[in-house]
């Protein structure tokens, strides 16, 4: 991944892990019976049970200091009050937050909304190019980001597009309430 950005002009900035304390150990392994990977696993182990999965940070080539370019796009920085850390612990995706849906690799929404309010302010444009089961798109209701998802699989798309209208509704009901 990391050269396919590079190969398509992003700079790589930082390497951010996200620890899960309730990861089984091993779970992608080729080695268990039922692995549905035929390659080694991603995941790092930190110790019995604890798992790291990384993510990029990358972004299109900047012209000059970071804040020039904040000053002419509005990107490119952190929120310093959310970024204290490139280690960050959440447990996985809970049963509740799993329900309903059927994607295997389902991320936290305390987890996504983090990333959201990490690298972006309100009403910026989000894009997803891998949107699954459409946290991101979830995080992105309740951080007032814009949103949009690309999915490659015709049934998680519209599961993704399920969860986001039902979120949305959701959101303006109780915004009735208020």
């Amino acid at each position: 991944m990391l050269s396919a950005l590079e190969e398509a002009g992003f700079e790589i900035r930082e390497q951010f892990f996200w620890k899960k304390p309730t990861a089984l150990p091993n779970q992608q392994s080729p080695n268990r019976k039922n692995s549905k990977s035929p390659v080694l696993t991603d995941r790092v182990i930190l110790g019995p049970g604890k798992h790291v999965e990384p993510f990029v940070v990358a972004q299109k080539p900047r012209v000059g200091t970071y804040a020039n370019n904040w000053n002419k796009w509005e990107t490119g920085l952190v929120n310093p009050k959310e970024a204290t850390s490139t280690v960050w612990e959440y447990p996985s995706a809970s049963k509740k937050e799993k329900q309903g849906l059927t994607h295997v690799t389902i991320k936290p929404l305390a987890l996504m909304k983090r990333i959201v309010r990490v690298f972006s302010k309100p009403k910026d444009i989000i894009v997803d190019p891998f949107s699954g089961s459409g946290t991101t798109g979830v995080a992105c209701l309740f951080e007032d980001r814009e949103y949009v998802g690309i999915e490659l699989s015709h049934d998680f798309y519209l599961e993704s597009l399920n969860r986001l209208n039902n979120t949305q509704q959701k959101i303006e009901d109780s915004d009735g309430d208020s």
